[in-house]
């Protein structure tokens, strides 16, 4: 109970956080067979978003569906998407992050909202003619049986290490601290929500992660966080790192509503 509620001394820390640096993770998205970094790069960030997706359709709690992503992304840094189908194992990730954080769903109601949302994705960007066959071959595999199997390598990937730490709670007290819940916290917290799709949450603290999105919301609301981020010992070129990461997945996406974040 202790390591669970202490982020320092916890696996999320110690097995991932302090072993893994930006340039480990480049390295592992470089293996797979005929993409290039950055394509897998945009391959998690456009799956992260899918995730979201059937979590919110089935009305998963926030934490569910962000434990899920990092399950997903922790799992493909050790493995390629020649070794799993990525789509079974967002499955599979949910169905996992579902027992952790203690929210019951039906496997078999899992199963069916996945291959829902995953054959609107596919019949979206695939070509009218090919459409039909795209979508039969990709949901083929993702089956109840299936999602189970695949659950077992997940945990055997993730070492068993299954608790996970978010920057909502530290977000929520920064902005108390503040001042500035009112005024940023739903910016922030969708700018957390929006981290999920890009790489920072596998080698940042979450409360690094949590001040990052806290100063990206201020500036989104035309507020002056200056005098207490100036009370902070933190290293503000980690955090700038943080918001450029943001900055780019906003650019590439076409966020418009967050235009103004982008200088």
């Amino acid at each position: 109970a202790a390591m669970a509620a202490n982020f320092w001394v916890s696996t999320h820390c110690l097995h991932w956080t302090l072993k893994l640096s930006p340039e480990q993770v480049d390295t592992a998205h470089g293996k797979h067979e005929g993409l290039t970094a950055a394509e897998v790069k945009r391959l998690h960030a456009d799956l992260a978003e899918l995730i979201q997706d059937v979590g919110v359709d089935m009305g998963l709690r926030q934490l569910v569906i962000s434990t899920s992503i990092v399950y997903f992304k922790r799992f493909f840094l050790r493995h390629t998407f020649g070794d799993m189908n990525p789509h079974l194992l967002a499955a599979a990730a949910l169905y996992l992050a579902c027992k952790v954080e203690e929210f019951h769903v039906r496997l078999t109601t899992l199963v069916k909202e996945v291959r829902n949302v995953v054959g609107k994705v596919i019949a979206a960007a695939a070509p009218e003619a090919e459409r039909d066959a795209l979508v039969r071959r990709q949901l083929t595999p993702i089956t109840n049986e299936a999602v189970l199997e695949a659950e077992l390598c997940l945990l055997e990937a993730l070492n068993f290490d299954t608790i996970v730490f978010h920057p909502y709670r530290p977000l929520q007290l920064f902005l108390m601290d503040a001042g500035l819940e009112e005024r940023c916290l739903q910016t922030a917290w969708s700018i957390v929500n929006d981290s999920y799709r890009v790489d920072v949450g596998l080698f940042y603290p979450p409360y690094m992660i949590a001040l990052a999105a806290t100063h990206m919301a201020c500036v989104y609301n035309k507020q002056n966080p200056a005098a207490w981020f100036d009370l902070l010992s933190v290293d503000m070129r980690e955090i700038e790192a943080i918001e450029m990461a943001l900055l780019s997945l906003f650019r590439d996406s076409g966020r418009d509503d967050r235009a103004r974040l982008v200088g």
